[in-house]
Order: C-alpha cells, then sequence, then structure tokens
C-alpha cells in the first residue's frame, strides 16, 4: 500500500500550491476588463462573477481627472462569512488599452502584476477585518488626456477550505472622464457701443485666476493688430473676473474676440456703430385743421442745449413743409413739437425731419372726410317696427333734417324711408322704420343724405317652424293632449292640420283627432294613440310644418308602476354602464325605438350594473318588469 500512499501524496501538492500560490495575489490578467479578456477569477474558483455597485472608490473630483494628477484609488470588498479576500485592479480607456501608472502605497498588502499595469493582493493583504477588506494605491493619469478612463477589478471572497470550490467572485468598475480643458465660456454684455464704457462679465471653464493677473483685450476679427486693452481687471473667482473697457469713439464696428491670457473667444463681443437717428414719432397721425404735440424720439442724438429745427415734409411733394410751431428739448433722445396742421393740408404720408435727421414716411395727415360709422340695430324682422341710432365721423348734422333712408343692396329701386328722424347732434341721430311684411329680405345700405354704409342693416325674413312639443312621449292606446309651439306663425284665425308620422322605414301616420289654436305660434293638438302603434320616435307635423324625431310612443306600461324612488336608472345618458336600483327582483329589457330587445338582463333587489358599451349609440326604451311593478325609460346612449 505504501506505493499507493505515494503517489496520492505527489498528486496532492501541485493542486495545494496552486490554490495557496493565489492567496498571494492574482496572476495578471484577471480583473474582469475588455483589456483582459473579461477573464476574472472564476477560471480557477469557478462560479459566476457577481457585479457590485460602489466597490471602487477614488478622490478624483467629479468634473474629471487632470492629466499627470496623482490619485488615489480604493477597492473594498465585503462579504458574510468571508475568511480570505483577493482582488485585482486595472486601468483601461474606453478601447481597452492599459492606461495611466500604478503606484504602490501600501507595499505590504498590495503590489503590482500584469506587467505593472494591475494592482493585487500579498499573503499580508489577503485578511479581512470582520467581513470586509480594503486596499489602497495611488494612480497617476496620463500626460494627456486619453478620454473616459475606465477601473475594473474582481474581488475573491474565499472559505479558506484550502481548495478552489465554495469561493464567491465579485466585479466593480469606476469609469472616470477627463476633466475639460480650460476655455472661455461667456462674456456679458457680448456688445457695446462705440464711445461707450462697458464692464463685461467674463466666464470661464477650468480656469484659475485667484491669484493671478489676467491680461484682458479684444481683438478684431479678421484684423489681429487692432487691440482694445482693459482698463482694469477684477478677479472674483477661479472662473469669474470683471474687465473694464473704454471702447473709442472710432472703434471698428463689428465683431471682435475676447482674449484672457492665451484663452479665446472667438466672435463674442460686438461693438455697434452709434448712428445718430429718429426713432419714433407719437401720435404719428393728425387730422386737417388740427393742432397736435408731437414726442419725437431718437437714438444716439445729443439734443439737450440746442434748438433743434422740427417739421414735416410731404412724402409725394417734398416742397410742402409744415414748421413746428415751438419745440421743447425733453433729454438728449426726446423732443416735443407743437404742429398747427392747416385745413387744405396734403393728405397723405409725411416725413419728420429734426434738422438733418430723417424719420421717413412715420407721419399721416388724415383728410376729414365726413362717414357713417355705424347703425344700432343692424337688423329688424319683416313686418316690424325699429329706431335706429346711426353715427356718423366728420358729420354736421346739427341744425339739418337728413334725408335718411334703407336701400336694397344690388336693387337701388327698393327703398324703405325712415318715418321720422331726430338729430341727436353733429354725428348722431336717430330714425324710426316701419317694415313691411312684403319687404325684401336680405341686406340694405343706409343712407344719410349722400353718405352711404353699405350692406349695414339686414332685414330678417320670417321662415316659419315648429319649435317644442309637450309632452314629447306617450303609451300606446295613450289619449294625449299637446302643446305645439312654433316661430314665425300665424296659426290665429286658422284651422291647421296636425299629425303624427313614424321616423322609421314603415310610414305610419295618426291624425290629431282635435285642434285648438291658442296663438300665432301656439296649438293643442289631441290625439289617440293606437294600442298597436309602432314605438319608436315619430315626427310633429302642422300643415307643412315638420318636428322631426320629437315624440315619442312607448309600449304600454302597467297600471302599477315604480315611484322614482323605488326605481332608478343612471347614469343617463351613460356610456359603458347602466346602474339600476329597484325595491325586488326584476327582469330588464333594452328595446330600440322599433320595439326589438337588443339587450334582456336579470337583477336582483338593490343596485346592479349592467353593461351596455355594446349597444350603439342612440336612444333606448328600458323595460323593467317586476313581480307586481313595471315601468318603462327613455334612456340615451352616447
Amino acid at each position: 500500500m505504501k506505493p499507493v500512499y505515494k503517489l496520492f501524496f505527489v498528486l496532492i501538492i501541485p493542486v495545494a500550491l496552486i490554490l495557496y500560490a493565489n492567496s498571494s495575489g492574482s496572476p495578471g490578467g484577471k480583473s474582469g476588463s475588455p483589456g483582459d479578456g473579461n477573464s476574472t477569477c472564476t477560471e480557477c474558483h469557478g462560479g459566476t462573477a457577481t457585479p457590485q455597485s460602489g466597490w471602487i472608490t477614488s478622490n478624483i473630483p467629479v468634473e474629471g481627472y487632470t492629466p499627470g494628477q496623482t490619485y488615489q484609488i480604493t477597492a473594498t470588498g465585503t462579504f458574510s462569512g468571508v475568511v480570505k479576500f483577493g482582488f485585482e485592479l486595472t486601468a483601461e480607456t474606453s478601447t481597452g488599452v492599459k492606461t495611466g501608472t500604478f503606484i504602490i502605497t501600501d507595499a505590504v498588502r498590495t503590489k503590482l502584476v500584469n506587467a505593472n499595469k494591475a494592482v493585487t493582493h500579498t499573503t499580508a493583504g489577503n485578511v479581512p477585518t470582520g467581513n470586509t477588506c480594503s486596499w489602497s494605491m495611488n494612480w497617476t493619469a496620463p500626460a494627456t488626456s486619453v478620454g473616459q478612463v475606465r477601473f475594473y477589478a474582481a474581488f475573491n471572497a474565499a472559505n479558506g477550505n484550502g481548495n478552489n470550490t465554495g469561493d464567491v467572485i465579485h466585479t466593480s468598475t469606476l469609469f472616470v472622464n477627463a476633466v475639460a480643458p480650460a476655455a472661455l465660456l461667456s462674456v456679458v454684455p457680448n456688445s457695446a457701443n462705440q464711445g461707450s464704457n462697458p464692464v463685461l462679465t467674463i466666464t470661464g471653464q477650468n480656469t484659475s485666476w485667484v491669484g493671478t493677473n489676467p491680461d484682458v483685450r479684444l481683438r478684431k476679427v479678421g484684423a489681429p493688430s487692432n487691440i482694445i486693452n482693459a482698463n482694469s481687471v477684477t478677479v472674483n473667482s477661479n472662473t469669474q473676473l470683471l474687465a473694464n473697457f473704454s471702447i473709442p469713439d472710432d472703434a471698428t464696428a463689428g465683431l471682435w474676440d475676447l482674449l484672457v491670457d492665451d484663452l479665446t473667444l472667438a466672435s463674442s463681443f460686438t461693438v455697434i456703430e452709434v448712428i445718430p437717428a429718429l426713432v419714433s414719432v407719437n401720435p404719428d397721425f393728425a387730422e386737417q385743421g388740427s393742432n397736435e404735440l408731437l414726442t419725437i424720439t431718437g437714438e444716439n442724438t445729443a439734443w439737450s442745449g440746442t434748438n433743434p429745427a422740427v417739421s414735416l415734409r410731404n412724402v409725394a411733394t417734398p416742397s410742402e413743409v409744415i414748421q413746428a410751431t415751438s419745440v421743447t428739448v425733453n433729454t438728449n433722445t426726446q423732443l416735443q413739437a407743437n404742429f398747427s396742421i392747416p385745413q387744405d393740408a396734403s393728405a397723405g404720408i409725411w416725413d419728420v425731419v429734426v434738422d438733418d435727421l430723417v424719420l421717413g414716411a412715420s407721419f399721416s395727415v388724415i383728410a376729414v372726410v365726413p362717414e357713417l360709422i355705424s347703425v344700432t340695430p343692424n337688423n329688424a324682422d319683416q313686418g316690424s317696427s325699429a329706431e335706429l341710432s346711426i353715427t356718423g365721423q366728420n358729420t354736421q348734422w346739427s341744425g339739418t333734417s337728413p334725408d335718411v333712408r334703407l336701400r336694397k343692396t344690388g336693387s337701388p329701386s327698393d327703398i324703405i324711408e325712415a318715418g321720422n328722424v331726430l338729430v341727436i347732434n353733429d354725428s348722431m341721430l336717430e330714425a324710426d322704420f316701419s317694415f313691411a311684411l312684403s319687404a325684401t329680405p336680405g341686406t340694405y345700405d343706409l343712407l344719410v343724405d349722400d353718405l352711404v354704409l353699405a350692406s349695414a342693416f339686414t332685414v330678417n325674413q320670417l321662415i316659419p317652424s315648429l319649435v317644442s312639443v309637450v309632452p314629447n312621449i306617450a303609451g300606446q292606446g295613450e289619449l294625449v293632449e299637446l302643446t305645439i309651439t312654433s316661430m314665425n306663425t300665424f296659426w290665429f284665425g286658422s284651422t291647421p292640420s296636425v299629425s303624427m308620422t313614424f321616423s322609421g322605414s314603415l310610414p305610419t301616420t295618426i291624425e290629431a283627432s282635435s285642434v285648438s289654436v291658442v296663438s300665432n305660434t301656439s296649438l293643442l293638438a289631441v290625439f289617440n294613440i293606437p294600442a298597436d302603434a309602432t314605438v319608436g320616435l315619430w315626427d310633429i307635423n302642422v300643415d307643412d310644418l315638420v318636428l322631426p324625431e320629437s315624440f315619442t310612443i312607448t309600449l304600454v306600461e302597467s297600471v302599477l308602476s315604480w315611484s322614482a324612488d323605488q326605481l332608478r336608472l343612471s347614469p343617463n345618458p351613460a356610456t359603458n354602464v347602466v346602474r339600476i336600483t329597484v325595491n325586488e327582483s326584476a327582469n330588464v329589457k333594452f328595446r330600440s325605438l322599433n320595439g326589438q330587445v337588443v339587450l334582456e338582463s336579470q337583477v336582483t333587489s338593490g343596485t346592479s350594473v349592467i353593461p351596455v358599451a355594446q349597444l350603439n349609440k342612440g336612444i333606448y326604451l328600458v323595460e323593467v318588469n317586476g313581480q307586481i311593478n313595471r315601468r318603462i325609460i327613455k334612456l340615451v346612449i352616447n
């Protein structure tokens, strides 16, 4: 048996060496990174690596790493019941290329591995404290930005059983961006006039202005030798400073670059050419024969202490000029000018002129033309009388007797004369009109002497129509008296023919048994509804007038019928469901207006919900039959 024991001893020694060799650190290339082929400790210890968040931390600022700067990187693993803890950590670019330089700061517990491109634990560094083990090292960022740097680490939480079973592998990542380079972001304000003294607020990014004396200047775009230096510079913070400038009167207008030391914000500032001009005049019109005080506003003007010459010049006839009667200078950019507009001044567009400045076509002289403005009311019915209030403009009606009439638009011989005209003042009068039943309906022109307000008045045609019927429902076999109301009818003294016609596909007519005329627009009609009358919507007919689908004939109801508090149906109109509340079990039938049962349901005492979404939109008769009571309710489904 000794040879067997010797062979077993010989076989077990290499396995143990492999197991205990990794207790002194990863062999390298097991960080789980793309550059390591995503390889982790699971290749030796089995299982599947579990991703963990936050196991890699650093003191790299949130804005990113600075090329060449050294930072502390910490790897921390936590696992319940862990006996030994190991790790490997590396840094790569987004394309999987190793980047930066690792520096060991704890040579007892950590060491470099994988051609010094990764850090792993030592034998002395794999013992956790409680359930946690933490390792720190330094990492120096590459000398130039490589974009985002990605830290990868694999962790082995070992159970210490001396073999590669029962261990748990974890991975974690930390992605950091490169800090943005120093740059100028903005300047406020970003423009100034020639001859002005602006204070510019300049904002930078990743700049370090505190404790320095930045050189701030403006440089003309396209003319690099044309420079305006700041008078003074105040540093507010590392990223903000204030610069005082004096823009020369003869500074070149246009775009300028802003420069702070060697940083440039191209075409960021505009020098605005200062050109004196007239901006506005208020008011910008006046009538012939009026006196107006005009407020004239300029820009880049210097009127204070001067006596400007102000005038109006006719655009069409420049030789026609109206001089201001007086001028008051308020400020460098505002003055007031009094004008007396001659009665015979040319109507039209005029320039405003102040010394040699012109605000072209900015003022209007308005001809004083009498005209009609409005008439109230602006319509009346055939056969009615109306008192019209007529308003004019620039009219002189006081002391006159105006001729007022209406003329049919398009038919100049169709005239309606006013019966009486009362002049209220120069621009208002009242006129009485009587409109015959035979007056031509449509639009009319209003005439006062030779003034015309075209299509200003309407004679309304009286169109007879039926308006309502009350009641609008009855059961089969009922005797019902209907009150029928109309509009623009003349029933008084006549004997109208009254009937109802079924609106469905089988025309049926029921004649009124008696008709009583109450007034020109109201009558009473008695109907005997046949017991077999078609259930549904019926038209009401009076002579040749029709009120369509205005009356409903329902199935006859039992004498015993639920009261409103014993039977309730809601909502009405309904959309998806109907709730029926009864005090006893009942059979519920939904009938279309032609009497067909389209839905039937059995309900118990209390409230029941019946789905109706499958029914078409329209009007239905809901027949509720209990053991004793019966009732029919009209339901609308939207």
